[in-house]
């Protein structure tokens, strides 16, 4: 992977984090309190979920 590629992907990571706190600052206030409530091993699966999804999405574009 070349430096232009990871910055590309944390540049859009950056602009997609903030779409919500921009959009709805109260909404994502009230998100981020339940999830802390959540227990670990909730946040856990969650995580790998979306870590799942992202590598499945992943491939899926670069073998098109």
């Amino acid at each position: 992977m070349d430096f232009q590629a990871f910055g590309t992907a944390v540049a859009l990571i950056l602009i997609f984090e903030s779409i919500g706190p921009f959009l709805n600052p109260r909404g994502m206030r009230k998100l981020y309190q339940q999830a802390a409530e959540l227990p670990d091993g909730t946040l856990r699966v969650i995580g790998a979920i979306m870590i799942a999804a992202g590598l499945v999405l992943l491939t899926w574009i670069r073998n098109g």
